[in-house]
């Protein structure tokens, strides 16, 4: 594949979501949650943290460019967005403290169960994820609502498939030693089928609109 064929790209995004994670790394270390010890997995032994370096600032880059211009509706939208995205970042913590308490675990995001709230547990590491899924969250959203060339949205569906596999089997197999629970199983086969559900329908929308140059 050609290096043109992939632009354009968006290397401040690709920068700022790595040296985000970065910047998460070193909290967990600081916090001494980098590595199990005081926590049974540790920021380092997360395999959604890795995909979260690796994979989803690449993500980032192929997305960011097809923003298009800052416009009332844009801005409107993309608040309606993030709001959705923040909604189910919550969700998603609150199901996964459930998850550790019930199983006896505990990781950098929760390194200890106390009664109460859920969100009293988490670390300052595991806040920064917080945030960190939130605004992923709101790119992907965005990203499904946008046209964009066909060869770019297979890239992008690949990029999150192997990343939602990475991210919600590894840490339940690393914590537990079993992979094959549904409340595994049954997310990530839902949330890989829904990526190419919405690649699918992108497809479709590039086809019709072909004429445009976009289908590229």
């Amino acid at each position: 594949m050609k290096y043109s064929s992939l632009l354009p790209f968006s290397r401040v995004a690709w920068g700022v979501s790595t040296l985000y994670m970065i910047l998460s790394a070193y909290v967990s270390w600081r916090e001494g949650t980098f590595r199990p010890g005081s926590v049974t997995m540790g920021f380092l032994n997360h395999g959604g943290m890795w995909s979260d370096f690796l994979l989803l600032p690449i993500v980032n880059g192929l997305i960011v460019p097809y923003l298009g211009r800052n416009a009332a509706k844009r801005n409107l939208g993309a608040c309606g967005l993030f709001a959705c995205a923040v909604a189910v970042t919550l969700f998603a913590h609150a199901e996964w403290a459930a998850m550790g308490r019930a199983a006896g675990t505990t990781d950098f995001v929760f390194p200890r169960h106390s009664p109460g709230a859920w969100y009293n547990d988490m670390s300052f590491s595991g806040f920064l994820h917080l945030v960190y899924m939130s605004v992923e969250l709101t790119l992907v959203l965005g990203y499904a609502v946008m046209r964009m060339p066909v060869k770019r949205v297979l890239l992008i569906s690949g990029l999150l498939s192997v990343h939602l596999i990475v991210g919600q089997v590894q840490p339940g197999w690393y914590s537990t030693g079993t992979i094959w629970t549904a409340r595994t199983i049954v997310p990530t086969l839902a949330t890989v089928l829904l990526t190419w559900l919405v690649a699918l329908y992108k497809i479709h929308e590039v086809n019709r609109y072909s004429g445009a140059g976009i289908a590229a």
